[in-house]
């Protein structure tokens, strides 16, 4: 098999493992938020928020595993014929869609970072306070990740 291939199915391989380790627990914190009795939720709102994010990201992490096995059969040499695609460049297109694997992982790990955060916050503060640092904490958030992300640009 080519060296090249195998170097990106290794990372599918690596790919699909993160996204089922993931998947489980989301599940896990489903199940502890959902089973968790409405009274330990200071804001009880954001109970039923935190189970939807967690929902939601499980519906994401199923697709993109899912997408996995079309992602290992669609990589194909460039049209140059020299290197093959990133993984994360290959778009899987049927029944009218086009999605590659970040257009599905990318949802899945922000929702359950913000289930994460809606629990945390909903079981700690009282509303509004609960609501001022929910939002502050999932605005820091974004601007830490687009700082990091953006530090060999700044420093170049």
């Amino acid at each position: 098999m080519d060296p090249e291939l195998e170097q990106k199915l290794k990372a599918l391989d690596a790919f699909k493992d993160w996204t089922n380790y993931l998947l489980v627990t989301t599940v896990a914190a489903l199940g502890w938020t959902a089973g968790k009795d409405p009274t330990t939720f200071t804001t009880p709102c954001m109970r039923t928020f935190a189970v939807l994010a967690f929902a939601i990201s499980i519906v994401f992490a199923i697709l993109a595993l899912a997408l996995v096995p079309h992602v290992a059969e669609d990589l194909q040499k460039s049209a140059g014929g020299t290197t093959y695609p990133s993984i994360y460049r290959v778009h899987w297109e049927h029944w009218w869609v086009k999605v590659r694997l970040t257009n599905l992982c990318l949802p899945q790990h922000v929702l359950f970072l913000v289930g994460i955060i809606l629990y945390a916050v909903g079981t700690t503060f009282k509303p509004p306070t609960s609501w001022c640092i929910f939002w502050s904490t999932l605005i820091g958030l974004v601007a830490v990740i687009l700082l990091f992300g953006n530090l060999s640009r700044i420093f170049r």
